[in-house]
């Protein structure tokens, strides 16, 4: 896994609206079939950014279907699925993908609360 001081470069592009540098950095940083999930999830948002729905939708998609993955990174996976459908005017199966997401913020919160209190 990336470091977080690693990221910081294209934390800033992000932040600075440059998209397209993010990507680029993201792309120097490691190889498509060696990724992590949470690389993939910043992957899928920047491409969505960048107007890939096809790439961004793609890529949701494989890590909506990673069972084990983090709560959170499946949750932004279904909102950059709902954003997509939104843009190509699947309304209901956007509303589907926000729900989930929601959901699993939800659930990500209820656990973090869990594991404080316990």
């Amino acid at each position: 896994m990336e470091s977080p001081a690693s990221l910081r470069v294209i934390e800033e592009c992000v932040s600075s609206g440059n998209f397209f540098e993010a990507r680029r950095q993201l792309a120097a940083r490691h190889d498509a079939d060696q990724a992590t999930e949470p690389l993939k999830v910043i992957d899928a948002e920047l491409q969505l950014e960048l107007g890939s729905l096809f790439g961004a939708r793609r890529l949701a998609e494989e890590i909506s279907r990673t069972p084990t993955l983090n709560k959170s990174h499946l949750a932004r996976a279904h909102r950059v699925l709902a954003r997509c459908c939104f843009h190509t005017g699947h309304i209901d199966e956007s509303r589907t993908h926000l729900a989930s997401a929601r959901q699993l913020c939800a659930g990500a919160r209820i656990a973090s609360n869990w594991h404080v209190l316990s």
